[in-house]
């Protein structure tokens, strides 16, 4: 659940923007190239059980808005409104229809007259897609409208499981599926009359979550008008993270005042994380009080959070903070440390090191009630980034290659898949 910026700073301009910034902690400049070729690939693109076998989530998939379906068995995307699909297996990439001869496109005025068979993969206003659980879900926006398909993996049997009005798709990774649920954070327009007469619009963000099966739509009882990101879901919750700066700050200081004295903005910094029940659409505020300046969240799931401490004069630092026990532990791990996996007892984290001789990869496992870290035997030319969809993605000799985490820990390289090309270049 590392937030998909990943860890979480404050710098002027991303706050003039309201959105957190992105702050990948990697020192070695190889690294951060190879980093960038990442990012241009997926967007311009929770820790575990004693043993690597134990290692089991529940499935998960996870999508980026314009972009690809991240999934346990492949990733999807679209590409002139047909499916497409990446499979890991086979490492093949193919439209996601079954029907013979096909096209694969959208039928003319002509075919159409004539009863040709459209394309099964075919999906007019289609926006994104993940394959999950062996269906494939489809979300379509026209107008003020999201609509949600469900079909059979080649696109067949294909009906509307929901629709979401006044809606509108948010950017990052704002749509998660969590064992038989879908969370989606969605924007609306909210119109309102001044008291000088005029029409006032805002823009606000609100969560919804969706059975997979009966496609009931649970809406929540709090709506944001600041930058939101969905940090994921955990059982039958699922954790929404706010933060922005005041804009006053800008009309008391200039950019380059602010450039220069960083501190002066630190007052004005706001953050938030919100626990959203997926039972009754109730939201609460978490760390009521305690976030902003000095904390923001890193990770999060129903036993504790990892929060980045960035307190004034002070080095940076993570720590761990149990709902439990409400104790704050200080992670024995440079700051720079990324959250991969948390599961029940501790947290996997991921980090590039400079050993003298280059950067080698390691992955962490800390362990919750005591406070200790471990080093993981693995792969040290791997360098893990983040999970998607039930896999860990690394660098691996500067290209993106999809690993199982449990292959990993259990010292194997093999890799499931590795992208030949820039999947992102196929996006509209």
């Amino acid at each position: 659940m590392e937030n998909a910026r990943w860890s979480t700073r404050w710098n002027v301009t991303s706050i003039r923007r309201n959105e957190t910034s992105v702050r990948m902690g990697w020192e070695e400049s190889k690294v951060r190239r190879g980093l960038a070729v990442l990012l241009l690939m997926m967007v311009c693109l929770p820790g575990c059980k004693k043993t690597a076998e134990e290692t089991k989530q529940i499935e998960t998939a996870i999508i980026y808005e314009r972009g690809q379906g991240f999934s346990e068995k492949g990733i999807t995307y679209i590409k002139d409104s047909v499916v497409q699909f990446t499979d890991f297996a086979t490492g093949e990439t193919m439209p996601l229809c079954s029907r013979p001869n096909c096209a694969h496109r959208g039928l003319t005025a002509e075919e159409a007259g004539n009863g040709a068979e459209g394309c099964m993969a075919y999906v007019e206003n289609a926006y994104q897609a993940v394959l999950y659980r062996e269906k494939l879900y489809v979300f379509t926006e026209e107008s003020n409208r999201i609509g949600i398909y469900v079909s059979d993996a080649d696109g067949s049997n294909r009906k509307l499981l929901a629709e979401l009005l006044d809606s509108h798709f948010l950017f990052g990774f704002s749509t998660q599926f969590y064992d038989n649920r879908i969370a989606m954070l969605v924007s609306e327009r909210e119109v309102s009359k001044a008291d000088d007469g005029t029409m006032e619009m805002k823009s606000l963000r609100r969560l919804v979550c969706i059975d997979c099966e009966t496609g009931n739509v649970l809406n929540f009882d709090k709506k944001w008008e600041q930058p939101v990101t969905l940090y994921g879901i955990d059982g039958d919750v699922a954790y929404v993270y706010e933060a922005y700066t005041l804009q006053e700050v800008y009309s008391l200081y200039t950019e380059e005042e602010l450039k220069q004295n960083p501190e002066l903005i630190r007052p004005y910094q706001r953050a938030f994380l919100w626990q959203c029940s997926l039972t009754d659409g109730v939201t609460t505020e978490l760390f009521a009080g305690k976030l902003g300046a000095d904390y923001s969240v890193s990770s999060v799931n129903r036993a504790g959070a990892v929060l980045n401490v960035h307190k004034l004069h002070e080095e940076e630092k993570k720590a761990y903070y149990s709902f439990d026990t409400q104790e704050e532990k200080v992670i024995p791990l440079e700051s720079d440390a990324r959250v991969l996996q948390m599961e029940d007892g501790s947290i996997l984290f991921s980090r590039a090191e400079n050993t003298g001789n280059g950067t080698e990869g390691a992955i962490y496992r800390y362990f919750c009630d005591s406070g200790e870290a471990k080093k993981l035997e693995m792969d040290s030319s791997l360098v893990p980034v983040r999970m998607l969809g039930g896999k860990l993605y690394c660098l691996k000799d500067e290209m993106t290659t999809v690993m199982s985490l449990e292959d990993v820990l259990n010292g194997k390289n093999e890799a499931c898949y590795q992208p030949k090309r820039v999947i992102y270049q196929q996006m509209r």
